[in-house]
């Protein structure tokens, strides 16, 4: 079970007025909600299988708190879905966590993580590819993309099937997402688009080699 602490404390001001004399400086403690999440924040799910959420629980200051979920899954259809958890506390403030699951035509089976560099040799420094959490099929690399020696970070899960998704993801060129290949001799074709910002519509495919 994972435990969320967002913001445990926080302090806000508050201003009495009374026909004697005014009171300034007067706070108090706000506790935000903390999550206890059942399971893993990431799951694979098979295509057209039965994915129950394995549920969550908000607190404030050890007291319960309704949680709301917002988002869906579906099963019939591959994809990354997101489910987002949100709790509100006794003073208004909201907090939210989420958890990803991706619906996947086969479980992953390949390890990619390691060392890799761009074909054709566009830049001297190798791009690092680890599993997120430890988990087998969902990864981050140091780069995806590099543009002017600027590298571009992203996320990625194995969908089973030889290929793979990025999720959206944000980068100092502007938000992206897309897809792309395990490639037959175990090159990795990352394969995005910019989908806002000053590259809106500049699609990204790049193909990396295992050093």
């Amino acid at each position: 079970m994972k435990i969320y602490k967002l913001g445990l404390l926080a302090f806000f001001t508050v201003f009495l007025l009374s026909c004697e004399k005014e009171t300034e400086g007067l706070s108090r403690v706000t506790y935000f909600a903390d999550f206890e999440m059942t399971g893993s924040d990431f799951y694979f799910a098979i295509l057209n299988s039965t994915f129950t959420d394995p549920g969550i629980k908000a607190f404030e200051d050890g007291k319960e708190l309704s949680v709301t979920t917002t988002g869906t899954v579906d099963t019939s259809s591959p994809g990354i879905y997101q489910l987002t958890y949100s709790a509100i506390n006794s003073d208004g403030f909201s907090a939210s966590v989420s958890r990803m699951v991706a619906v996947v035509n086969a479980l992953p089976t390949e390890d990619y993580s390691g060392s890799y560099i761009r074909q054709p040799p566009q830049t001297a420094n190798p791009a690092t590819i680890t599993k997120i959490g430890g988990i087998l099929g969902y990864y981050r690399t140091t780069d995806g993309g590099n543009q002017s020696g600027t590298r571009v970070p992203l996320d990625f899960v194995d969908m089973g099937d030889g290929t793979l998704l990025i999720p959206l993801a944000t980068s100092v060129f502007g938000p992206f997402k897309g897809g792309g290949s395990f490639l037959s001799d175990g090159r990795i074709n990352f394969d995005f688009t910019y989908v806002d910002g000053v590259n809106l519509g500049y699609r990204m495919n790049t193909i990396w080699q295992k050093q």
